[in-house]
């Protein structure tokens, strides 16, 4: 277990010594580079490489679908905003409508009522002053007769 822990410790002390050692640009130029030498898998790294790159592609291809799907929800939203409120005006217009119309019915109809009520009571009225005339005059006969 020691050997292994003196391994370890050499192992980051060399490490620690290239890191300061060399330019932050050559680590970062020869990064892929060392890992190849260090494993020895030249395929899979260049395979891991390219799927890296082509999940970074697609990433990108979804996140451009994304703002367009988004931009074109949003503009769809707005005119429907737009036609949901031209839609309510023309309810409460319409409403409005109704309402005037019901009220000009109810007019109508209390205007109707009336001049039936009017026209019978004149006929009523008339039937009334006939029949008081006739007693009248039916009573002036038998008295005047007697």
């Amino acid at each position: 277990m020691r050997r292994y822990a003196w391994m370890l410790a050499g192992s980051a002390l060399i490490a620690a010594s290239v890191a300061v050692i060399a330019p932050p640009e050559a680590q970062a130029e020869g990064l892929w580079d060392r890992v190849k030498d260090v494993y020895h898998m030249p395929e899979t790294v260049d395979k891991l490489e390219a799927q890296l790159s082509e999940t970074m592609r697609q990433s990108e291809e979804a996140a451009e679908r994304f703002r367009e799907a988004q931009n074109r929800l949003m503009s769809e939203n707005e005119a429907l905003r737009r036609s949901n409120e031209a839609l309510e005006a023309r309810l409460l217009a319409a409403e409005a409508t109704i309402v005037e119309q019901r009220a000009s019915g109810a007019r109508w109809t209390r205007v109707l009522i009336a001049g039936a009520a009017l026209l019978l009571g004149y006929f009523a009225l008339a039937r009334l002053l006939r029949l008081l005339v006739w007693r009248r005059q039916h009573r002036e006969a038998r008295d005047g007769s007697a």
